[in-house]
């Protein structure tokens, strides 16, 4: 779930899950574009089905660089020092499949809306793909080497990203024009 408010996951959701044998993380964003209520992310799974291995969360202005192959220069551009002021993160759970034994990385995200700032966005991407191979690398075990099939990957997230655009904006006045 993305933009899940803190209020309804806390006093309403959690409930509702317990009694479905449901369980859950939420990452709630410090800082957002708009005022209003607390909100940020949540990975919800079925107990009877996962057994929570480990659970990770992390925002994007704490993660370093360099785990997405970025150099430590990239903390000195303007995309950078936008993305420090954002408050989406990342929330990954490896889950354990009861039946088969077979390990599961699921995570979570909210990627930086405003066209504006395509440099920001692709950023986030970058830091979310470097967290996630530095979590299925340390799930292999101590030597990095997995030894066994590799984690399966289950990404849910708001991207705010179009795989095609068809109409102009104000942010694209001339589509296709690039073509």
């Amino acid at each position: 779930m993305e933009e899940c408010d803190l209020d309804f996951f806390n006093e309403e959701l959690k409930d509702w899950m317990a009694l479905r044998g449901i369980r859950g993380q939420f990452l709630e964003r410090p800082v957002g574009p708009v005022p209003g209520p607390s909100e940020g992310i949540a990975l919800l799974w079925q107990d009877a089905v996962f057994e929570v291995v480990e659970v990770r969360q992390e925002l994007y202005s704490r993660m370093d660089p360099r785990v997405a192959g970025l150099p430590s220069e990239v903390a000195g551009t303007r995309a950078w020092s936008k993305l420090q002021e954002m408050g989406e993160g990342l929330l990954m759970a490896l889950l354990r499949h009861r039946p088969s034994g077979r390990l599961i990385l699921a995570a979570v995200t909210h990627l930086f809306w405003n066209p504006a700032f395509p440099d920001v966005k692709v950023l986030q991407a970058a830091l979310m793909c470097g967290y996630l191979s530095a979590f299925t690398r340390e799930a292999a075990g101590t030597d990095g080497v997995l030894h066994g099939p590799p984690p399966g990957l289950l990404l849910f997230g708001d991207f705010n990203s179009l795989a095609c655009k068809y109409l102009p904006d104000k942010f694209d006045p001339v589509v296709g024009a690039a073509e």
